[in-house]
């Protein structure tokens, strides 16, 4: 697991993707993803960038949702909890926790399948 400061991977996100985390491009490791801030934005959710950063873009849909993805062979990885996942990046300070690895500036994001989207929208 690649350990780094807050301020090193502060500084290799605005890099790789410009000052604003909401455009950060993180990978899930569980099911290889790529999401962003925005993308949790657009399912309401005011912490975008963190969540982005250490939770599957399927932890967005509503619970129910969650359950059928997971049903069909979906992905519900969070960075966060007792076992730090292998391939996440561990912050050694401020505070110390686990977060997806960036993605490479050229991947595009994937939402979760379609079907699974034209009935979700958490207001």
């Amino acid at each position: 697991m690649q350990k780094l400061t807050g301020k090193v991977w502060r500084n290799t996100g605005r890099a790789l993707f410009g000052r604003d985390p909401m455009d950060w491009r993180y990978i899930c490791v569980g099911c290889g993803r790529v999401s962003t801030g925005r993308m949790w934005q657009e399912f309401g959710r005011r912490d975008g960038a963190a969540r982005a950063a250490a939770e599957c873009i399927g932890n967005a849909l509503p619970l129910s949702e969650q359950v059928r993805l997971f049903q069909a062979g979906g992905c519900l990885w969070k960075a966060a909890g007792p076992v730090l996942l292998s391939g996440c990046v561990e912050i050694i300070d401020e505070p110390r926790r686990a977060v997806f690895p960036f993605a490479e500036p050229g991947m595009r994001t994937s939402p979760p399948p379609v079907s699974l989207l034209l009935h979700t929208r958490i207001s």
